[in-house]
């Protein structure tokens, strides 16, 4: 188990989510949640894709450019003799899972209660939530 990697892998995830929910009763400056929200979702972002998903699950993916332009998509696994634990594997999978619908919900609530700029954040986060799992998921395949 890695108990380190699975605070960070779920810290960035809860706080950008806790921030975006509760921010607006402590201030009602818009671009100071943004700001902040915006460096939350990209430190989840980079956390999953470089760090969690390698430790915890043993996968990793990346896009390559190459000079021509053309762009590629590599995955990369875990050797077959390093088993993955069966904790950290579940939690990884369930919160990748989870928080992409839960900002997608987050968004269409937006959306119907016309808040069109708070309709940003969750797009934002769902976008980032979403290349994530994409990309475990063709990694895992």
């Amino acid at each position: 188990s890695h108990p380190i990697v699975m605070i960070f892998h779920l810290a960035f995830r809860t706080a950008s989510l806790v921030q975006y929910l509760l921010a607006s009763l402590f201030t009602d400056n818009f671009v100071f949640i943004l700001v902040i929200q915006v460096l939350l979702i990209s430190f989840d972002f980079w956390t999953v894709k470089n760090v969690s998903g390698r430790i915890l699950v043993g996968l990793r993916w990346w896009n390559e450019v190459r000079e021509d332009g053309t762009s590629t998509w590599v995955y990369e696994s875990r050797q077959s003799g390093r088993p993955v634990n069966p904790f950290d594997s579940k939690v990884f999978w369930l919160s990748l899972y989870i928080f992409p619908v839960i900002w997608a919900i987050l968004f269409i609530m937006a959306f119907f209660l016309i808040k069109w700029e708070w309709m940003f954040i969750p797009g934002a986060a769902f976008l980032l939530t979403g290349a994530n799992l994409w990309g475990y998921w063709n990694c895992d395949r």
